[in-house]
């Protein structure tokens, strides 16, 4: 008889244990919740958003708006959501073990991470702004205390987050001015040094700005927040764990802009040979 309920006993357990495993998510299936938790398919499907207010600035100041507006066209072309989503996947899935991968999907799924989700998924869009600039407007009235004044900019310090929006805004930046050459006649290019230097000018001036953009709407972002739980939220982004999905995340949208402004280099290079060869017909 305890032979017999030991064996059912032992069956029982390889059912729950098989049921698990079944249960239990693919690497694949852990990467693509990883990204959306993470807010990384947020972040990606903004790019084109911030190319559109950089270029319209740039058009509407330009000396040959129809020559930029062209070039523009050509690289907002290149971007491809869907392929941008795969190179993004493939990059944090070689770039991201197992362990760390776990890690991160428990932080996200405890009921701190999933408040931060919750949060940060309704104060991003367009149409939040208004929302955000009327708390930032009631903020003058009732200014936070100097102790969340420091929280706040820590959170911002921890993450990295402005300038990770520096990268991606000089990148976008970049792709758009050498575009903009690429499409000129030879005689009125500029060398790419020329355009780099520009862009070094330029790059401590949106940093700042980027920082200051960051800092006032972490403000929103954490209003619900005590500051115990945002004092959680940094300890965590001080992990191993948490720096490593900070510099991973860095590369991933690296890599991704470098494959956009690839592919539509490749687009203005071929624009620009077509229209030299109906000049010559």
């Amino acid at each position: 008889m305890k032979n017999a309920r030991f064996i059912i006993h032992i069956a029982i357990l390889m059912i729950f244990v098989s049921a698990n495993y079944v249960a239990a998510d693919t690497r694949e299936e852990m990467i693509a919740k990883y990204i959306k938790l993470s807010g990384a398919e947020n972040a990606l499907a903004s790019l084109p958003v911030q190319l559109e207010a950089l270029s319209f600035q740039n058009i509407t100041t330009s000396k040959k708006p129809q020559t930029d507006r062209k070039a523009i066209e050509l690289l907002k072309q290149a971007f491809d959501s869907e392929q941008a989503r795969k190179e993004l996947f493939q990059f944090i899935s070689m770039k991201m073990d197992e362990s760390l991968l776990q890690n991160l999907l428990v932080w996200y799924e405890s009921p701190l991470g999933q408040k931060v989700v919750s949060e940060e998924s309704s104060s991003s869009g367009a149409d939040k702004q208004a929302k955000i600039l009327r708390y930032l407007a009631s903020m003058q009235d009732n200014p936070p205390a100097f102790d969340r004044i420091t929280l706040i900019q820590n959170v911002e310090s921890t993450t990295q987050l402005s300038e990770l929006t520096t990268n991606i805004i000089i990148k976008i930046m970049k792709g758009m001015l050498k575009s903009i050459n690429l499409s000129l006649p030879k005689e009125k290019q500029v060398e790419d040094v020329n355009i780099e230097k520009y862009i070094s000018n330029e790059r401590p001036l949106i940093k700042e700005e980027s920082r200051k953009q960051m800092i006032l709407s972490l403000y929103y972002t954490f209003r619900n927040f005590t500051n115990d739980e945002i004092k959680q939220y940094i300890a965590f982004y001080k992990t191993k764990a948490g720096q490593e999905e900070i510099e991973i995340t860095g590369g991933a949208f690296f890599h991704v802009l470098n494959e956009w402004v690839a592919v539509a280099t490749d687009k203005i290079v071929a624009y620009v040979k077509s229209e030299s060869e109906k000049s010559k017909e």
